[in-house]
């Protein structure tokens, strides 16, 4: 039995108790350590739903709009259109990155500017030279959301990481989660880093999830088979794809890619764009 699996079996049996044995505190400290930050920079959530949540709306406002690329996550620009808070789309680059000048140009008073690294649905790598551009060039007290829910996946992991930002006291935001190469989507939790900025700190999640998170992360084996595998699935499928005429960008992060259904009206090519996500 996987150790994440056994420790949270375990856990759930007492889970009528909140966190009797430190498990809440032992997750923060084993993560701050990993990653080489202060306990005080880092929160866990259940689910990242509502981190990109909190963040939208501690940072943004009627006249501090959201932008994010497209096609790119859209949980948190549902949140903003629902507060009443303006959203500016710009589209990725030809090679399918964010164009972080273009969103900066697009509004430049805005509150929250998204960046998902790899991207949800293209799993393309933003370079990390323009994601510190912007975080160098955006307004002051704007926040920078970094999503890395795929980072894992991604062939340079973990030297290609924004913690450093964090570390480093920026205006950012960085998000992860267990619910992807780990495996434990359906026992939510994810971690938020954050420099010197306070959404919210009065949410945390269950004992189990905790527990169960603490110990996959040291038994990172869990894990090595979807990581091994994937470098070598994805070309396969996208040869495939393409050699049935449909487009598709090759993926350099992430277990996602996008997929294009092509039709030919004419002269014109209409591109109907799906991302996919395998475990």
């Amino acid at each position: 039995m996987a150790p994440g699996l056994k420790a949270g079996m375990a856990a759930f049996a007492n889970s009528n108790r909140y966190s009797p044995n430190g498990e809440h505190a032992a997750l923060i400290r084993a993560i701050a350590k990993m990653e080489n930050l202060p306990e005080d920079h880092i929160v866990a959530y259940a689910g990242s739903g509502e981190i990109l949540a909190r963040t939208v709306v501690a940072f943004c406002s009627p006249t501090k709009p959201f932008v994010q690329a497209d096609p790119s996550y859209d949980s948190p620009q549902r949140v903003a259109k629902r507060i009443g808070v303006p959203v500016t789309y710009l589209p990725l680059t030809s090679d399918y990155r964010h164009d972080v000048k273009a969103m900066l140009a697009a509004n430049p008073n805005a509150g929250v500017y998204y960046v998902v690294n790899p991207n949800n649905p293209t799993g393309t790598m933003t370079p990390m030279s323009e994601i510190e551009w912007l975080v160098d060039n955006k307004p002051a007290g704007a926040i920078v959301l970094i999503d890395e829910t795929y980072i894992h996946w991604s062939k340079d992991y973990p030297n290609n990481t924004c913690t450093h930002l964090v570390r480093s006291g920026k205006e950012v935001v960085l998000t992860r989660t267990f619910s992807k190469v780990f495996g434990m989507a359906g026992v939510s939790g994810r971690s938020r880093r954050n420099g010197p900025v306070e959404p919210a700190r009065d949410h945390d999640i269950g004992r189990g999830a905790a527990d169960a998170r603490l110990r996959t992360l040291f038994k990172r084996v869990d894990a090595a088979g979807p990581l091994q595998a994937m470098p070598a699935a994805q070309p396969r499928l996208a040869e495939s794809a393409q050699g049935q005429h449909l487009f598709i960008p090759v993926p350099d992060g992430g277990n996602i890619f996008l997929l294009g259904f092509c039709q030919h009206l004419t002269d014109r090519r209409v591109q109907c764009k799906i991302g996919i996500a395998f475990a």
